[in-house]
């Protein structure tokens, strides 16, 4: 590691890149979900690469029983036996569940299929709270995304934000080289 920092400029680095697996994303999100907010009934976490290539997308879902006493369905009614023959009915996350879910959401809403009550959460607030990027100072960026047997490699990237504190146009050497490349 001390090898990668060395450097013939007294200049400070402005960035990090890590290697995340999906898995590794994956176990995170469950973690803090059931250990630290302590949600129920979370079955898996689960990222997974959409499309690779030039335009690569990769999406994270959060799987959780509907039986989950953070999840509130309009077939509470319904008899439980014939509540499993059900895959489809309307969900809704308590207050807890909410919380906990919306700071990794883009858009916060449960779905249903086979089942499972499902929420898709933001890639990029995923990786943004697991490497506890402030937005205001630090952005972070996914440089490559690679698909694996049964895995995934993220490649990310957070950075400083660059501020210019010295933005000065009238730099007379400034001007004569725009006009010189005119």
């Amino acid at each position: 590691m001390s090898k990668l920092l060395e450097k013939a400029i007294n200049v400070e680095p402005v960035g990090v890149v890590y290697n995340l697996k999906g898995s590794t994303i994956d176990e995170w999100v469950y973690n803090l979900l059931t250990n630290k907010f302590n949600i129920d009934g979370v079955e898996v976490v689960k990222t997974n690469v959409i499309r690779d290539g030039k335009k690569p997308e990769v999406v994270v879902y959060v799987f959780i029983r509907p039986n989950s006493r953070n999840v509130k369905s309009n077939t509470a009614r319904i008899p439980e036996h014939l509540r499993k023959r059900m895959d489809e009915g309307v969900y809704t996350a308590d207050e807890h569940l909410r919380k906990a879910l919306l700071p990794l959401c883009d858009k916060f809403k449960l779905g249903t299929t086979r089942g499972l009550v499902f929420c898709k959460l933001d890639i990029f607030k995923v990786i943004g709270t697991m490497l506890v990027v402030n937005p205001k100072q630090q952005t972070i960026n996914i440089l490559d995304i690679a698909r694996m047997k049964k895995d995934s490699i993220l490649t990310v990237m957070k950075s400083t934000k660059f501020v210019n504190e010295n933005n000065d146009s009238a730099d007379k050497y400034s001007n004569i080289i725009n006009q010189l490349e005119r």
